[in-house]
């Protein structure tokens, strides 16, 4: 809306991004109080008055107020990601105090406060289109339908019930036929056109006929007009035996109560670690089902391949698309820093376009969570601040522009500050850590969130590196705070990038409390130069730790699994569970790789009479054959010498003599077992295909519906590709069992009495003595070899004739 007159007095206008120079704020409501010319005067919730002109970038919305009481079930109806609100998402009113209203969402459970007093984007969700309730499912659906259904519409509104479906229309005839008819590209407004033309051509034929006989055809070509009451709806009932799959929610939260007296923070020590434990926190078993914000192939990175539980994989990663507006949504998450290079108009330079512009061939995102260095000043049962910083996972990432051939894998948010990953912990995992470390927060203390209690009652944390393996660990029980990188716990350079004293991240340093346990887990490294990285961001952070009183210790991953979470899949949870319960000091860390960086060479190993004794008899026994042998050697003749050598030669050029080339086996078998995830993955992905497409058949003209054919195709391409990956792994096995029955023939090879008497006499034959005589014997050889071609060139060539002449 670029024009003033476009505008009404009341309307609430919204900037997309600040504007300085106009004095407006990004996300903040202005409502318009005047319009004079070109310019609108605005009004801020302080009662401040703004006089701008409409050549900025904004959303306008029309005030509206409606009633709401404990029990109304409403809906947002636009995306807050600072709030965590999704546009859409529906929650119940369970109380008013005043102007707050405390309210919960339906899915997750969770609760929070509303101020009714400020203009909020919702509405009631009493009823939706169609569009809108895509995705969705409930017990029971009632569906209005008119002459602007078509077949696409009509299964996904027949398809939303779980238990009970019932059905309005005014001519089942009628919606039976546009049912099956395709209404994809057609506009409802065209639609709408169309049948009302439609009824004044019917209407204009009706009135021309006088003849009863066309009436009473008419009649017998509508056989339920006789139960159709006159502009009434006719009711029509479905009742599933078996309940439609639903999506997997998280569990709902406790309820957080109203602000009480505060309460200071309390250091309290945990109970010490008891024996190691034999059972793990959890075991994968990949049987949930993927939630709507989240891509397949993310979900199998995130599920399958870190051994992320299923609740944290869902709250706290997203998939991200493009919008509706043809924005795709990395934008919006990645590039809302004030210090990013920009236009006049508001718009990202070419430049940062151009080299993001890898963005928008889809990634997941991974929100930071709360912010720590608000935990100080919380009233009790109020929620800690959360951070708009994160983590994006592009899937074309984007190649280094020093280092060609490698690639970013994450991308965070240019020109902001990092931070760390506190991811959110569902209720119930939350209640097994606390009562694995034998605290009992209080209810407003657990309304606070999983990261407040772990401050305030000083509860053991593993830093790691990224947010996959912090969610991996949190989903074993252990409190894993994530970093952006390994050197990312410390600042040793101002805002101007001049060298100061190293100092603890903000908001690591909230965590370096006297007494708490904090425990690092970073990768398992064999490149010497990115293993003394690790050690130096080791060594640094864990000092500036345990400077503020901290317990500092390390876990040394012993390979080949890279990450804890490659450990975790391949070896099980127990297998951290092992290298966590030995972790070392802080300080015996540092000796044991002091020890290992200058450790002089071994000594000799001291042998005692016996061995000594066992080494002179095979010394003496090898002697006595070796001069066997070069006895027998010494007394053969030269033709019998080349005989014997040519036999060595031939002995070891068999194929069993050969060794067999090395492979890569620890890459093979890691390459066995990735297959042998996806292939677990496609077969419960196979299974829910096959699930899905049995619900279908149970609906009425399914064989009609391009979804239900889209999801035969894809089962096809799931099998064909267990098929493929199944293959891959069969030749892995086999290329393993080849190598391993090569290396048995050979080694069995060599000790047969055979290949050592050889063996034997090829060093013999390899001797000095042995090899002049050998020479001069091929030397002597060859000279008779030229001296007999020579004789029989000579002998081949033709006589000379004498010449006859005439005699004078």
């Amino acid at each position: 809306m670029r024009y003033t007159h476009n505008f009404e007095l009341g309307d609430v206008v919204m900037p997309t991004r600040s504007y300085k120079r106009r004095g407006l704020e990004k996300g903040q409501l202005y409502k318009v109080v005047g319009k004079d010319g070109d310019g609108l005067k605005l009004e801020a919730s302080n009662g401040q008055h703004f006089q701008v002109d409409t050549g900025f970038n904004k959303a306008v919305y029309h005030r509206q107020n409606i009633e709401v009481a404990v029990g109304d079930r409403l809906r947002w109806t636009k995306n807050d990601r600072q709030l965590g609100r999704r546009n859409g998402q529906e929650f119940v009113v369970k109380a008013i105090a005043g102007s707050n209203a405390q309210i919960e969402y339906l899915h997750s459970g969770q609760t929070e406060f509303i101020n009714l007093q400020q203009a909020q984007h919702l509405d009631y969700a009493t009823v939706s289109t169609t569009y809108s309730s895509q995705g969705k499912t409930a017990d029971r659906v009632l569906i209005a339908a008119d002459y602007t259904i078509g077949q696409e519409s009509f299964y996904v509104a027949v398809s939303r019930a779980r238990y009970e479906l019932k059905l309005y229309t005014e001519n089942k005839d009628d919606l039976l036929a546009l049912a099956q008819s395709s209404r994809a590209k057609e506009n409802a407004l065209a639609l709408l056109r169309q049948k009302e033309l439609e009824k004044q051509r019917q209407s204009k034929l009706e009135k021309e006929k006088v003849t009863s006989t066309a009436i009473v055809a008419k009649e017998a070509r509508s056989p339920g007009a006789g139960q159709q009451g006159s502009g009434g709806a006719e009711e029509k009932s479905y009742t599933n035996s078996s309940p439609l799959p639903n999506s997997s929610t998280l569990p709902p939260s406790i309820s957080a109560p109203l602000p009480t007296s505060t309460s200071k923070p309390v250091i309290k020590k945990p109970v010490p670690k008891a024996a190691q434990p034999k059972v793990a926190f959890w075991t994968p078993d990949h049987v949930a089902e993927v939630p709507e914000q989240l891509d397949c192939q993310h979900w199998q990175e995130l599920v399958f391949g870190s051994a992320i539980h299923p609740l944290f994989a869902a709250c706290n990663f997203k998939s991200l698309h493009q919008t509706r507006d043809w924005e795709h949504e990395a934008w919006e998450y990645l590039m809302y820093s004030d210090h990013l290079p920009r236009t006049n108009t508001g718009r990202l330079s070419s430049g940062i376009m151009s080299k993001y512009t890898h963005i928008e061939d889809g990634g997941w995102w991974c929100d930071a969570g709360v912010n720590p260095k608000s935990f100080a000043n919380l009233q009790p049962g109020d929620k800690p601040d959360r951070t708009l910083w994160g983590c994006y996972k592009p899937n074309n990432p984007r190649e280094k522009a020093d280092k060609p051939g490698k690639f970013i894998k994450y991308e965070h948010p240019p020109k902001t500050e990092l931070s760390i990953f506190l991811l959110d912990v569902p209720d119930e995992v939350a209640d097994r850590i606390y009562e694995k470390h034998g605290v009992q927060p209080s209810d407003s203390d657990r309304a606070s969130g999983f990261w407040y209690c772990v401050w305030k009652y000083n509860l053991p944390v593993t830093i790691t590196e990224g947010a996959k393996k912090a969610a991996s660990l949190l989903s074993q029980g252990h409190a894993a705070i994530g970093l952006p990188g390994i050197y990312a716990g410390y600042c040793s350079k101002d805002e101007l990038g001049e060298k100061v004293k190293a100092r603890l991240m903000d908001e690591l340093a909230v965590f370096a409390t006297p007494g708490r346990e904090m425990t690092f887990c970073f990768d398992y490294e064999t490149r010497p130069e990115t293993k003394q990285n690790i050690e130096i961001a080791i060594s640094r952070t864990g000092g500036l730790l345990e400077e503020q009183g901290a317990k500092v210790k390390v876990v040394t991953l012993l390979g080949p699994d890279k990450g804890v979470d490659d450990l975790i899949v391949s070896q099980g949870p127990l297998a951290y569970e092992n290298v966590y319960y030995e972790a070392s000091t802080l300080k015996a860390w540092r000796d044991n790789n002091n020890q290992q960086r200058h450790t002089p060479p071994a000594p000799p190993k001291k042998l005692s009479d016996f061995e000594r004794k066992q080494r002179l008899q095979e010394r003496f026994s090898n002697q006595a054959t070796q001069s066997a042998f070069k006895k027998v050697i010494d007394g053969l003749t030269n033709q019998e010498l080349l005989y014997l050598e040519q036999a060595v030669k031939e002995y070891f050029s068999e194929t069993v003599a050969q060794v067999p080339p090395p492979i890569d086996r620890p890459t093979i078998e890691s390459q066995i077992s990735q297959l042998q995830q996806q292939l677990d993955s496609l077969w419960i992905k196979h299974t829910q295909q096959e699930k899905s497409i049995r619900t279908m058949e149970l609906i009425p003209l399914h064989q009609l519906s391009n979804k239900y054919e889209l999801m035969l195709n894809q089962q096809l391409e799931t099998i064909g590709t267990i098929k493929e990956l199944f293959t891959q792994k069969q030749q892995l096995e086999l290329d393993i069992s080849q190598w391993e029955i090569q290396v048995q023939k050979h080694e069995t090879w060599k000790r047969e009495p055979k290949t050592i008497e050889m063996s034997t006499i090829y060093n013999l034959l390899k001797t000095p003595q042995l090899q002049e005589r050998l020479t001069t014997i091929k030397e002597t050889q060859k000279q008779r070899e030229r001296e007999v071609k020579a004789k029989l060139t000579i002998s081949r060539q033709p006589s000379p004739q004498p010449r006859r002449g005439f005699r004078r």
